[in-house]
């Protein structure tokens, strides 16, 4: 965790085998005033809020990088801009 202007959370889960094991680390409450990313969340997806957005990094064919952004519940409708990108 990381204490800025906002509390930023990274994790790494690739290596949880279900949600009930994500559930019990209480990541989500704890980084309920800030950002928690979520690395390799697959087996978690069922744990993460309905409010949130999607980032996924690809490699395309050429090697370089292709960011997709997929904005779920009340993440919708907001424009980009307001991330600051």
């Amino acid at each position: 965790t990381y204490t800025g202007l906002i509390p930023f959370t990274h994790v790494d889960v690739y290596r949880l085998q279900s949600s009930g094991e994500f559930e019990d680390l209480e990541l989500v409450e704890d980084a309920a005033d800030g950002v928690l990313v979520i690395e390799w969340g697959p087996a978690v997806v069922a744990s993460v809020p309905r409010d949130h957005l999607l980032v996924t990094l690809d490699v395309t064919l050429d090697e370089q990088r292709e960011i997709s952004l997929f904005p779920k519940g009340s993440w919708r409708g907001r424009p980009l801009r307001e991330l600051q990108l």
